[in-house]
């Protein structure tokens, strides 16, 4: 008997929350309904069950697809930097993909009877990222974070942004640009448009995490190269005066992909669905990268006299528009990031840097600067040994004040640290709810270790278990402290 699917999740929807799929059709007898999950043409799981009361049947995925997302690779927060290591390769470009944080499936639905399975149709396109929405809802708001894009009608049939999408990031800093000090690109923006605006300094880390796949208008389509973020403009100033701008392309040699070369045109895999970059003023320091699949590397730094600059995706155009990069729109296709470059404060304490798994299922940042203290948590297995050699010579074998009794047979050592914001506002204080109920956080513990450490998030585990909502209204000046311990213990003898 056929079978009719009712109900799918969308194309692009996320793994932890509601992925229900709903078929009818089967009367009261002894066929079940199933699905299968599959990645390419493997069976990732096989889920059966006989109709409901009103003859249909409705699977909730999410458990599967949780199984296939994980958290970001562990040297993402250093995406970018240039570092001499050859293991070190997959960071020292500028970009990374979501083969981690992504999973892209199929789902094949047919029916059992009398224990023998009928395929019947299989559903394509799916994606889970390994983020988190309501639990109420079958759907994520992906249109909010994809961009779409449509040709206009000029000279050159121009490729013209119709939705600018959100950076993938719970941080919600959006600045009016005109309202900022300094300068901007004006061929890329207008004073009335807004930016995702972070202080940085110069030593300090940040990635973004952009929707690679563009949204095609079906009436209007744009050139076919235009499938995914052809690259990306840093636009750096001193005050007012631009002082440098650079175009880095976002190819499968840069990180991410999936065009070989500028202009391929390539359709986004699962794996090349988001692509992140390292955006902070320390990931610009030497990063590397390359402008075709065979050109020697380049490398790029940040202007020593630069106060801020911006970092903006785009999109394929016709090479015969009149653009500041041939071939590239001008048009930003994700909201612009604005990174102002401040001085380190010589009163503060050193800046622990945290990174953490956002609600999107990439990462998070925020510098803790104010008081920090540093601990050690020990815990022994002591036994009580006898003074006494019984093992040694007959005649000298009597005890000595320097034989042990309580010996120590081996110790659980725990690094613990707390760590003080400065005070803040309402809105940052809701941004680090994220941080106290992430299941992935780590830490640059700045000058507790030497090279080559120093610039090394480790992963921790926080202690602090409870998140206080705070606010101007009630608490007038505040702050927030994190108590948290490192993921892998000290390495201790016996004595």
């Amino acid at each position: 008997m056929a079978i009719t699917s009712e109900l799918t999740p969308d194309d692009y929807n996320m793994a932890f929350g509601q992925n229900l799929f709903g078929f009818s059709g089967l009367g009261p007898s002894e066929s079940k309904y199933v699905i299968r999950v599959k990645d390419g043409v493997t069976v990732l799981s096989d889920l059966r069950q006989g109709p409901n009361p009103a003859g249909d049947a409705i699977f909730d995925i999410q458990n599967v697809l949780q199984s296939y997302v994980s958290p970001s690779h562990y040297w993402i927060e250093q995406l970018g930097i240039h570092d001499q290591d050859p293991s070190a390769l997959q960071r020292n470009v500028p970009f990374t993909n979501s083969e981690l944080e992504n999973f892209g499936y199929s789902l094949e639905y047919g029916t059992e009877t009398g224990g023998v399975y009928t395929a019947q149709q299989t559903l394509t396109g799916f994606n889970a990222l390994g983020g988190t929405k309501e639990y109420y809802s079958n759907y994520w708001k992906y249109l909010d974070y994809q961009p779409r894009v449509s040709t206009e009608f000029d000279q050159c049939y121009s490729t013209t942004v119709t939705r600018q999408a959100n950076v993938l990031t719970d941080w919600e800093n959006q600045k009016q640009v005109g309202t900022l000090q300094g300068g901007y690109p004006g061929a890329f923006m207008s004073g009335t448009d807004y930016v995702l605006q972070y202080n940085r300094t110069t030593e300090q880390h940040l990635t973004a995490s952009f929707f690679n796949e563009l949204e095609r208008t079906t009436n209007q389509p744009p050139t076919p190269a235009a499938r995914s973020i052809e690259g990306f403009f840093i636009t750096v100033f001193n005050g007012a005066t631009q002082i440098a701008q650079t175009f880095i392309p976002n190819i499968v040699k840069n990180g991410c992909g999936p065009n070989v070369n500028r202009n391929d045109g390539n359709i986004v895999t699962d794996d090349t669905l988001v692509c992140t970059m390292g955006v902070g003023p320390s990931n610009l320091e030497s990063m590397r990268y390359y402008l075709s699949d065979s050109s020697a590397i380049q490398f790029y730094s940040l202007p020593n006299n630069a106060t801020h600059y911006y970092v903006t995706s785009h999109s394929s155009t016709p090479i015969t528009c009149p653009t500041i990069e041939t071939g590239v729109s001008d048009d930003p296709l994700h909201m612009p990031i604005r990174v102002d470059i401040v001085e380190n404060t010589c009163l503060d304490y050193e800046p622990l840097e945290f990174s953490w798994q956002n609600s999107f299922g990439f990462r998070d940042y925020f510098v803790f600067d104010k008081k920090q203290q540093q601990s050690i948590s020990v815990g022994r297995n002591d036994y009580l040994d006898s003074p006494v050699d019984f093992a040694g010579d007959a005649v000298s074998s009597g005890a000595t004040y320097g034989n042990r009794g309580y010996t120590t047979y081996s110790q659980k050592i725990e690094e613990r640290y707390l760590a003080t914001t400065g005070f803040m506002d309402d809105a940052t204080a809701l941004y680090l709810r994220n941080l106290y109920q992430s299941p992935d956080v780590r830490v640059r513990l700045t000058n507790k270790y030497a090279k080559p450490f120093d610039g090394v998030f480790f992963p921790v585990n926080m202690l602090t278990n409870r998140w206080n909502e705070k606010n101007f209204q009630k608490d007038k000046l505040f702050q927030y402290e994190a108590t948290f311990k490192l993921a892998n213990n000290i390495k201790s003898m016996r004595g």
